[in-house]
């Protein structure tokens, strides 16, 4: 039955004549091959298929194979499942020379369906080198070739921009940060690529919803991080890189956003191009990072007030828990500046709820105690000093919050001690005894225990 359906098909493809076997591709080939070649062409392609599509690779290989060999430029279904097909084969092959040689052929189908089918609309050639580029590096691991491998993030990236796969750009920002550490990328060249990129996912995150939207938000999040770790975002470079630019763009929120961005992560907040990159984006749309250069830029001259009602809005803008404890820090040593400690505490406990781990507002409590020791029992100086217990239990929570405050902290603990009550003091004290809980009073109240 195999034998005559073949002949069936012989016989109608001669009638079709030149519709068919006529199409001819890049090089005066024929698309499905010629004479015997072309029936194998279309038995292979049809029997290949029913496999591949149900994830039945390694069965599909052997059709695949035949057909990839005799018609690569017949179908698209080639590459589509290609590269599946090649994946179960490497998977279950043990030799590592046999698997560096089907990881070379994988990249050759990758380059015959951008030779075949590279001008697909919908599919075109920078997006196929992009999962060329995935899958090299995926099965290469530390043995892929860094260079090879960047040309090819490269040209996908910049070739498909805002409509690249989203799994290209951390990866690519990845490597061009090795490169420039391994000074095969100059700072300014990797800076512009952190830019480009930038703007990309920013577009995307436009036009993207369900779980890809979710994860190009944590990528958008991640991105100032990763400028400002990178080793490239010194202030001279920022300025270098993004002070040309701004006129132009002074109407550009994206290119504002990634502006004050790396400015901040790079804590470079005290130029006067941070601070007017801040207003430019706070007059079009808020955010927390221009928010953060008003405050700054306020604070800077001076004027407490216009900082705290900037430090305010950043508050509201913040989206992660860390930034609005920074801000939240921020007013709080505002307010302390001015004698204001209730309210100064208030904005530090927020800092502490809003992150567990915030040493510096505990320590800024245990510095606003410690300041108002003998005015909470001023008639009793035996009291005041126990307010200093309250103050060695708020050390010792920033101590154990932030293991980088451990020196300063230590100091403060060792000159705090010598300002506790003597043991004479408590003996002889009505309201005191070692090991009791009593309350600090006044505005503190804080429990704490004599000892």
């Amino acid at each position: 039955m195999m034998i005559f359906n073949r002949y069936i098909l012989f016989f109608s493809f001669l009638f079709w004549g030149t519709t068919v076997f006529g199409q001819k591709i890049a090089g005066g080939s024929y698309r499905f091959g010629e004479g015997e070649d072309s029936i194998q062409c279309i038995d292979n392609l049809n029997l290949f298929l029913p496999y591949a599509k149900v994830g039945e690779f390694l069965e599909a290989a052997p059709y695949w194979e035949r057909a990839y060999a005799t018609c690569p430029a017949s179908s698209k279904n080639l590459y589509i499942y290609g590269p599946s097909i090649i994946k179960a084969q490497i998977g279950a092959e043990t030799d590592s020379v046999k698997i560096r040689a089907l990881i070379e052929k994988l990249m050759k189908v990758y380059d015959d369906r951008m030779r075949y089918f590279g001008d697909d609309e919908k599919y075109p050639s920078a997006r196929i080198l992009g999962n060329k580029a995935l899958d090299y590096e995926a099965l290469m691991g530390e043995k892929a070739d860094r260079f090879r491998l960047f040309s090819w993030y490269k040209t996908a990236v910049d070739g498909m921009k805002g409509d690249a796969d989203v799994r290209l750009y951390v990866p690519f920002l990845q490597l061009s940060q090795r490169l420039f550490r391994q000074g095969k990328l100059s700072k300014s060249e990797f800076l512009q690529i952190y830019h480009r990129v930038s703007e990309y996912v920013e577009v995307a995150s436009i036009s993207t919803q369900g779980e890809t939207a979710d994860y190009l938000k944590q990528v958008r999040l991640a991105l100032p991080q990763f400028l400002a770790v990178s080793g490239a975002a010194d202030c001279e470079t920022l300025q270098e890189l993004y002070g040309p630019q701004l006129e132009a763009n002074k109407n550009n929120v994206v290119f504002l956003k990634q502006a004050i961005s790396a400015f901040r992560k790079a804590e470079c907040t005290e130029s006067e191009l941070y601070f007017t990159i801040s207003e430019y984006i706070h007059r079009i749309s808020p955010t927390f990072e221009s928010a953060m250069g008003l405050a700054a830029q306020a604070y800077q001259k001076g004027e407490n007030d216009r900082a705290v009602t900037f430090f305010k809005e950043a508050e509201t803008l913040a989206e992660h828990p860390s930034d609005r404890a920074d801000v939240q820090y921020n007013i709080a040593v505002i307010l302390a500046s001015r004698q204001e400690y209730v309210a100064s505490r208030a904005y530090a406990r927020k800092a502490v709820a809003s992150q567990s781990k915030h040493g510096k507002a505990l320590l800024l409590i245990a510095r606003l105690y410690a300041s108002v020791s003998s005015a909470i029992y001023p008639e009793d100086p035996i009291l005041s000093r126990c307010v200093y217990y309250a103050v060695l239990d708020k050390l010792e929570e920033a101590r154990s919050a932030d293991p980088m405050l451990d020196g300063e902290v230590l100091e403060l603990i060792s000159s705090y001690r010598r300002l506790l009550p003597s043991a004479e003091d408590i003996f002889m004290h009505p309201a005191l005894e070692k090991g009791k809980t009593i309350t600090i009073g006044g505005w503190i109240q804080e429990k704490t225990v004599v000892r």
